[in-house]
This record gives structure tokens, sequence and C-alpha cells, in this order.
């Protein structure tokens, strides 16, 4: 009886770990932002510049990138963050997410809106211009009319493309001049340095941070000129 409940355990013990292994890898092909936070974080109590947030610790898994704000308008932080960054760095990412939330509701939900009109309008252009291609390569169709067809569809999905960017940087431009306006220029921008200096970053994620975030420069000539 006794080795049968020892073979019991050994037997289990490995399911469980299949198991949890499995979960993580879902929440992290997932669109976590839009998942509630109490299901995949541990929750805890924050201080940033003098004002405390309740943030949520996600395991390293399953959000590989340091921080990021919810569409329930809270914070998620990466289990690693204090490993990875000396702690003035950390306050300085926990107020850029801040700087996200700290937009009214109506704008958090505005942004949010505005990103899904041209995101699902870049696709449509995108599933056009295919469409029209297949449908030119399997019926005759007169190859002005195909070249006509195809530039107006390019110039829909650039418009909708740029208004998608326009839309993101704004937001991030933002969320960058909350961090300027609680640290000032001087720390502001030498946390900015020591952060990029750090953070480790795949080629997707370094096309990201040019194309999506205002440089430091940007941030500060944007707020000298309100």
């Amino acid at each position: 009886m006794r080795g049968c409940f020892q073979s019991h355990k050994e037997f289990s013990y490995p399911t469980g770990v299949l198991l949890d292994r499995v979960k993580k890898d879902i929440l992290r092909l997932l669109p976590i932002r839009i998942l509630p936070s109490r299901y995949i974080g541990r929750r805890s109590e924050v201080e940033a510049a003098g004002v405390s947030e309740q943030v949520y610790w996600i395991p390293p898994e399953i959000m590989r990138v340091p921080a990021r704000v919810t569409i329930f308008n809270t914070i998620r932080l990466n289990e690693d963050l204090n490993n990875q960054f000396p702690q003035d760095v950390v306050e300085r990412i926990i107020l850029h997410e801040q700087g996200h939330i700290a937009q009214s509701r109506i704008d958090r939900a505005w942004l949010l809106f505005k990103s899904i009109l041209t995101g699902v309008a870049a696709l449509l252009s995108v599933l056009y211009v295919v469409g029209i291609s297949l449908y030119a390569a399997t019926n005759p169709v007169p190859i002005p009319q195909v070249i006509g067809f195809l530039i107006l569809s390019l110039f829909l999905l650039s418009v909708f493309l740029w208004l998608n960017w326009r839309v993101r940087f704004k937001d991030e431009l933002h969320a960058e001049q909350h961090v300027l306006n609680h640290l000032g220029e001087d720390e502001f921008r030498r946390r900015s340095e020591v952060f990029e200096e750090i953070v480790d970053r795949s080629w997707y994620g370094q096309l990201k941070r040019r194309l999506f975030y205002p440089s430091v420069k940007t941030v500060i000539s944007e707020h000298e000129d309100e």
C-alpha cells in the first residue's frame, strides 16, 4: 500500500507541472492586456514619486515586457523587474504606466476605440488587396483597373497604418510627459538613459521602440511647447 501511494505521488507531480506550463503558455499567447489581472497576478502596493499604486506582479514566462497597463486601468509588472533594474529606474517605469491610466476613462475608451478601428481598417485593406490580387489572377480584368484598385487599397492601408501609429505614439508621449512632470528634466533624462542601457530588446522590440515611443529629446521639446 505504501509503495502504491509513493508511486501515485511520483506520477501526479509531473502532470501538475505540465498543466501549469500549459496554462502559462496559453496566457502568454492570449492578449493578456484584456484579461482581468486577478486571474494571473499577485497583487501588492508600490509607491512611485510619493504616489501609492496597486499593481499586479506577473511571472516573466507570461509577460516578457517590464510593465503593461490593461484596459481595466490596472498596472502589471514583471516579477523580474526589481532584479533587472535599479530602484529609481523601476520607479520611472511605474510612473510611465501611471501616465497611461492618469487619463480619464473617456480618453482611455476613445484611445481603445481608435486603436481597434484603425487596426481593423488596416486589416480590411490588406484583405482587400489580397482579394483583388486573387481575383485578377483568375479572371480577365483590365490591367489598368487592377493597378488602380491596388493603388487605392495601398493608399488606404498607408493612411490607416499612419493613424494607428499616431494614436499609439500620442498615448506613449502622454505617459512619458507624466514621468517628466514628476521627475524633472535632468532626472528624467538620466533614468531614461540608464533604462535604455540595461533593457534587453529583440530586433522586434527595438523596431517597436523606434516606431511607437518618443525619444527623450522629443518628450522634452513637446513638453516645452505646451
